[in-house]
């Protein structure tokens, strides 16, 4: 039995120790991740919240004046015209449907 084939004891420690940091640095890598996005979405979510609470208060203003022009118009509609305006990238990510029962929310909500 060759003795050079066998490795030696420091051998395996080093590879147990870079075997163990490589999944540590994996696991922080990917627990960083997903901390960044979730602080991207919460981001997200608040600049959404934020604009369709500034899309309740234009359309509480102007509504009157739309309605004479386009008398077809509702609230809703002219909500998410301003906010596809105003805030295209929040119209683009959520989507006009999320947006649509987001408002239909918070305006229910309001009225209770």
């Amino acid at each position: 039995m060759e003795l050079a084939s066998i490795p030696s004891f420091g051998e395996i420690i080093t590879l147990v120790v870079t075997a163990v940091l490589t999944y540590i640095t994996k696991y922080i890598k990917d627990y960083l991740k997903a901390r960044k996005d979730n602080e991207e979405d919460t981001l997200h979510v608040r600049k959404e919240e934020n604009t369709i609470a500034n899309a309740i208060d234009y359309v509480k203003d102007v509504f009157t004046k739309e309605k004479e022009k386009r008398p077809d118009l509702t609230k809703i509609d002219l909500a998410l015209e301003y906010i596809s305006i105003v805030e295209p990238e929040v119209f683009k990510r959520s989507g006009k449907d999320r947006l649509r029962l987001m408002i239909q929310r918070i305006v229910y909500q309001k009225s209770i």
